[in-house]
């Protein structure tokens, strides 16, 4: 396939593994489930791997 888009594991340890290489310390990477759930405290941010569309959004909030 053809993509502008690299494939990468959907993993904490992947993300940890990076951000070592990149020189970041003393930051731990935890993978969520849901926005549905308390917000972790004391972030940096998010990280999100999947494309996404307002299009799917919608059919998404439609079907749940």
């Amino acid at each position: 396939m053809n993509s502008s888009w690299s494939d990468v594991e959907s993993d904490p340890g992947v993300f940890a593994e990076l951000l070592g290489q990149f020189g970041v310390e003393n930051v731990n990477v935890e993978e969520i489930y849901s926005f549905d759930q308390e917000p972790l405290t004391n972030s940096y941010g998010y990280i999100f791997l999947f494309k996404w569309s307002v299009i799917y959004l919608l059919i998404h909030s439609l079907i749940y």
